[in-house]
């Protein structure tokens, strides 16, 4: 791997070991359906029977560019909840065991907007990200948000580093305050990229 190529990654925080939506079959199914989850800045290859590998999505020497290194979008607006529909299937999860979503910031109107550079996740001057109050619980309400935000950075990994691809997702109330926008960590997901 490149040096030049790690000068350019931000160092991301620790993993949040929130994990709500996984099992969740029928949220996931809905958002692959609708088209409205695939990955922006990686893509999979297929190394060996069922192992995949991942790779950024333009090759390794377009990380050096901010923009192919953080996606930030909206992927979806919650309907009325209904028995069988997708608010419902995230109340569910978010109703039990103790990954409760994390509050973690009172974002701006700009949304994706990148403040000095700063990775807009995984720098905790820019977002006052906590990940220490896991018991902040939170249900979705029908006009909320999920935001999807992806981003490539390095770990730590031992004397070296390691790149890493996480996906974010945001349940966003852009109603309680007129002109801010609250929003809690609801899943992260990680993966180990290939260069």
């Amino acid at each position: 791997m490149s040096a030049d190529i790690l000068r350019h990654l931000p160092e991301l925080r620790a993993d949040s070991e929130i994990r709500i939506l996984t099992g969740m079959t029928g949220f996931n199914m809905y958002m692959q359906a609708e088209g409205r989850d695939p990955e922006e800045l990686i893509k999979p290859k297929l190394i060996a029977n069922s192992h995949w590998d991942h790779l950024p999505e333009n090759g390794a020497n377009s990380l050096k560019q901010p923009q192919n290194r953080q996606s930030v979008r909206k992927v979806l607006t919650l309907p009325i909840a209904s028995e069988d529909n997708v608010t419902s299937l995230l109340n569910t999860k978010l109703m039990g065991g103790r990954n409760y979503p994390v509050l973690t910031a009172v974002l701006g109107a700009g949304v994706g907007l990148v403040s000095g550079g700063a990775s807009l996740l995984f720098s905790a001057g820019s977002t006052a990200l906590s990940v220490a109050k896991k018991s902040q619980k939170v249900l979705a309400r029908a006009g909320d948000e999920l935001w999807k935000v992806e981003e490539i950075g390095k770990v730590k990994d031992g004397a070296s580093f390691k790149v890493v691809h996480v996906s974010s997702y945001f349940l966003v109330d852009p109603y309680r305050k007129p002109g801010t926008r609250h929003s809690w960590l609801i899943h992260e997901e990680r993966k180990d990229l290939t260069l």
